[in-house]
């Protein structure tokens, strides 16, 4: 199977396929829903608990819309930091694993950035 990665072709091997499909998996459940719930949680209570000064002018509905309208934006904002928290994650558990294509990207992207896996780089003979 050919995935388009990084705005590269790269063909993708079943262990990588199987990999990614569980990666995508924990990021979603073990760190993304947790987050978006604590993140709206959060939010809820230092509103019920009066953090938030401006929402005491307010009257009632207008007071219940925008605590809604709050608690939707912690949660969001907790939902997509547990996913962006997950690429790192990610791609350590593709370098461990065994060297394929997406481990050489991975390297090479790294090494760009100044992170690095020096360790991995004499096996993929560079």
């Amino acid at each position: 199977m050919s995935e388009q990665i990084g705005g590269r072709n790269v063909t993708i091997s079943p262990l990588e396929q199987r990999l990614l499909a569980e990666c995508r998996d924990e990021a979603h459940w073990k760190r993304s829903i947790p987050l978006a719930i604590g993140g709206g949680a959060y939010i809820f209570l230092a509103a019920t608990r009066g953090h938030f000064t401006f929402l005491q002018k307010l009257g009632r509905w207008p007071k219940f819309i925008v605590k809604g309208g709050l608690v939707g934006s912690g949660s969001a904002l907790g939902f997509f930091l547990g996913k962006v928290m997950g690429v790192e994650i990610m791609a350590e558990r593709f370098v461990t694993e065994q060297p394929t294509s997406v481990v050489t990207m991975i390297v090479k992207q790294n090494l760009s950035q100044g992170k690095g896996y020096d360790l991995f780089l004499h096996s993929l003979n560079y």
